[in-house]
């Protein structure tokens, strides 16, 4: 027993000593700490006495300072000089006239390390100040001479950034090839010289084709001597003696029969003119104008500003002159394709609108929900909760088809709303399982469910634009506790005058 407890004692000596050593070294340590906040304390209050004493002497030399004394602090031409300048210098911005560039460039770059510009505004500053050949330069010739006149100019200019190079070439371009240019938005002088090139050419085409086109009227050396004879009259048939001619089959021109190969026995001189009036003549049809036809010429003239070309009606073989027929049956031919096409067109857009279409087909004794808005309820509660409010109210069973797309529903005996529907508003019911059921709103106003109020259970008021307004926690009749809303007093007042006082 003595040798353990004597073990026990060494051990806590032990730890003793060694907690005594930690002790002594964390003194230490502390003691060091204590020594450095101590010195950086002096050296922080040395430094505020040095900036202090700074401010007092430059706050003193601006009060000694006489007028028009400026200083340049943070310009680099001033730093091994002092900071103070005796006296302010306007500086103006250096022009190029087209000669010495280089000199140009080096007053211009001290014009830019005085008055410490920004690198990104240098080249605009530059433009403003260019007035003679680069910026004057123009196309007169052709684009190949413009070009090389351009370069030998471009090229005495060493330090001009290429943006703004591009900008004088492009401005330099004569009005029909330069807007061809810009429009394509060439980003380097290359691709520029190339579209300029190429523009030029299409120009020169086009003035080529148009030359070869029109044919110079020549000028008549001897002009031309009028006949002494009488002059014929000339006749003039209306549109209802042409008709009468036509109906009685004979020939516009003389009293004969009209047939395929008539020639009229006296020479006749035809002659169609077309003229343009603002005032049009009253139509005149053989056969009466369709709504539909009258709707598409009214379309037609909305569009395109003058009416549509008549179409002429003809049976093959009824003319005797050939060119006329080939182009009659041109146009036949024409029209049938177009036909064609717009009913081909007109299947494709009906096809692909169907990918989207469901045909939907109740019989008598179905299970249906009803659906009163397709999107939204529209009534005198504006829910802010518009998503859930209910979208369908049923199951109701359908009880008669009326036509195609109409459906007469049971509803319940305290509903006033019309009892038949759309097929759209319509929705089969799955399941023998009524999930949804709800009351359906006894009044419809606006195409929107409205209901009444029944009861007021609360009132409060509350701030709406700087102002105290009353507000009705309305109960409606038909529907629950749960779907009561808050209602303005003064929208109450005007949406159901004959409830004030029995109700609210």
């Amino acid at each position: 027993m003595a040798e353990g407890h004597n073990t026990r004692y060494s051990h806590l000596a032990e730890s003793l000593a060694s907690v005594r050593e930690t002790q002594e070294i964390q003194h230490q340590n502390q003691e060091t700490l204590q020594q450095a906040v101590e010195g950086l304390t002096a050296q922080l209050q040395l430094v505020v006495a040095n900036v202090e004493t700074l401010v007092r002497n430059q706050g003193k030399q601006k009060e000694d300072a006489p007028y028009g004394l400026t200083s340049h602090m943070g310009n680099p031409l001033f730093e091994e000089h002092g900071s103070i300048q005796t006296r302010a210098i306007h500086l103006d911005f250096p022009k190029f006239d087209g000669e010495e560039p280089n000199g140009w460039i080096y007053r211009a770059n001290h014009f830019f390390t005085y008055h410490q510009t920004n690198p990104h505004h240098r080249v605009l500053l530059a433009s403003f100040h260019m007035e003679e050949t680069l910026t004057r330069v123009r196309q007169t010739t052709t684009v190949e001479a413009y070009k090389t006149q351009f370069e030998v100019l471009s090229n005495q200019l060493k330090g001009l950034a290429e943006p703004y190079k591009l900008s004088c070439f492009l401005s330099g371009l004569r009005e029909d090839i330069r807007f061809m240019v810009c429009m394509l938005n060439p980003s380097n002088l290359t691709m520029a010289f190339g579209m300029a090139k190429m523009q030029e050419e299409n120009v020169t085409a086009f003035k080529a084709g148009t030359r070869m086109g029109s044919t110079p009227t020549r000028p008549l050396s001897n002009p031309p001597t009028l006949d002494t004879k009488a002059l014929v009259p000339v006749q003039r048939l209306s549109p209802l003696q042409m008709t009468e001619r036509r109906a009685r089959g004979l020939c516009y021109n003389c009293d004969e029969k009209w047939g395929p190969g008539h020639k009229c026995k006296s020479a006749r001189l035809f002659i169609l003119e077309c003229a343009d009036s603002e005032e049009e003549e009253p139509a005149t049809h053989s056969t009466p104008t369709t709504f539909r036809s009258s709707r598409l010429s009214f379309r037609w003239r909305g569009v395109y500003g003058y009416p549509p070309p008549p179409l002429l009606a003809h049976s093959l073989g009824t003319t005797a002159v050939q060119s006329v027929e080939d182009t009659l049956k041109s146009q036949d031919q024409i029209l049938r394709l177009s036909r064609g096409n717009l009913h081909v067109a007109q299947e494709r857009m009906k096809r692909f609108a169907d990918l989207k279409r469901t045909e939907w087909n109740f019989d008598i004794g179905d299970w249906v929900y009803l659906r009163l808005q397709p999107y939204k309820q529209h009534s005198v509660v504006q829910r802010k909760n518009l998503k859930l409010s209910p979208r369908f109210y049923g199951p109701y069973q359908i009880v008669e088809r009326i036509g195609h797309v109409a459906y007469r529903l049971d509803l319940p005996s305290t509903s006033l709303l019309h009892p038949v529907f759309h097929v759209s508003c319509l929705k089969r019911k799955l399941g023998a399982w009524n999930v949804l059921v709800t009351t359906i709103p006894p009044v419809v106003v606006g195409g929107g469910p409205q209901a009444e109020p029944e009861e007021i259970l609360q009132q409060c008021l509350r701030k709406k634009k700087g102002r105290a307004v009353s507000e009705l926690l309305v109960k409606w009749k038909g529907l629950g506790f749960k779907e009561a809303s808050w209602v303005d007093f003064q929208k109450l007042q005007q949406d159901f005058p004959d409830l004030e006082g029995k109700v609210f």
